[in-house]
């Protein structure tokens, strides 16, 4: 499961004011993803329509989570995976996103 929200102790945390403390979740069934939101107040939206229950998030989708478009790629956990078996030295400054390979691998998206 990874939270999604403003605060700073969410899974994906998204400083802004029209993103809820706990604003959405993200499950797994085996490798597929689906959100849920949790009864935010600007709601969450997956390819431009609010959702009002667990939606799934397939390859390629976008969800958007106050002014944050996320978009979906189900490779991109391996990508850095592979970068990581490349170069072993990356993430070794904790501050790098990369550092934590099991956040990026549940997380399955890019924010832009």
């Amino acid at each position: 499961m990874t939270l999604i929200g403003r605060d700073d102790d969410s899974s994906i945390s998204l400083p802004d004011l029209h993103v809820s403390r706990e604003h959405a979740v993200i499950c797994w069934s085996g490798d597929q993803p689906s959100i849920f939101d949790l009864g935010s107040r600007n709601g969450t939206f997956v390819n431009g329509r609010r959702i009002r229950r667990e939606t799934l998030l397939e390859d390629g989708a976008e969800f958007q989570v106050g002014p944050y478009c996320i978009h979906v790629y189900s490779q991109f956990a391996d990508a850095v995976q592979k970068s990581q078996e490349l170069m072993p030295n990356l993430g070794d400054d904790e501050s790098d996103l990369e550092s934590d390979p099991q956040r990026i691998s549940n997380s399955h998206c890019a924010i832009h």
